[in-house]
């Protein structure tokens, strides 16, 4: 839970005046392309392997440098998720030629909005033994969601080679890389109780609950009060 809230803050942050370092970009095939970013506001830093549709459909997988998490991160504008905030799919990898199925196993996902998915503490090892050697593979999604099917030009490994390369070259300095937030002056803060303005535009989208609110104090520079008052239509859950 604590992966999924600093996402949700991650994309806060890049939509509002979060500064992106990228260090590293490597076009694999004409399919996916290998990246490494970081984030100064959220201390959050990976490499990743992303591939997009021509609908603006992607799928990103991520490998953490700060703390070796794997996870991915899917959109697909034909979905219509609704009431629902997580749910289990089938992803299954194949091969080129006969016999092409090779493994598939079943994941938890969160909802993040009606067509973006999140899949969170994938298993390195395994994942990339299986991912080496794919040609293609599909998500079967559950009820009426459309599957979505994502192909290497040849096979994932010139994706997981790049993907290792970028960890390799970077890991070391981006291992304790942490937030450098901008801090309020505490006179600032005691004139008033106000909470500000970034926080208020956060607590909507996050729908946060009682054990969120230390992360967004410490994100914020705030008391746990602030966030409290940045959300009244929800104060009972932090009392």
């Amino acid at each position: 839970m604590r992966t999924i809230f600093v996402l949700l803050l991650l994309t806060f942050y890049n939509q509002a005046f979060a500064e992106q370092i990228t260090f590293y970009e490597k076009e694999t095939d004409k399919f996916w392309t290998v990246f490494g970013g970081a984030d100064t506001e959220t201390g959050q830093a990976t490499c990743y392997g992303s591939a997009s549709k021509k609908d603006g459909s992607f799928i990103q997988i991520h490998r953490s440098l700060v703390d070796g998490e794997v996870w991915a991160i899917i959109r697909n504008n034909a979905w219509e998720i609704e009431n629902e905030s997580s749910s289990v799919l089938r992803w299954n990898f194949y091969r080129s030629g006969k016999d092409a199925f090779i493994d598939g196993t079943d994941f938890t996902y969160q909802v993040r909005n009606k067509n973006t998915i999140l899949i969170l503490q994938i298993a390195p090892k395994r994942f990339s033994e299986v991912l080496w050697s794919t040609r293609y593979f599909t998500l079967v999604m559950p009820g009426n969601l459309q599957n979505l099917s994502v192909s290497f030009e040849r096979k994932g490994s010139t994706m997981l080679d790049a993907l290792a390369e970028c960890v390799a070259a970077n890991e070391k300095k981006y291992k304790d890389f942490k937030p450098s937030l901008e801090k309020i002056p505490t006179r600032r803060k005691t004139k008033s109780r106000d909470p500000p303005l970034a926080l208020r535009k956060f607590i909507p989208k996050a729908n946060p609950t009682l054990a969120h609110v230390p992360l967004i104090a410490k994100h914020f520079d705030v008391s746990k009060e602030a966030v409290a008052r940045a959300s009244p239509n929800s104060c009972a859950i932090f009392t």
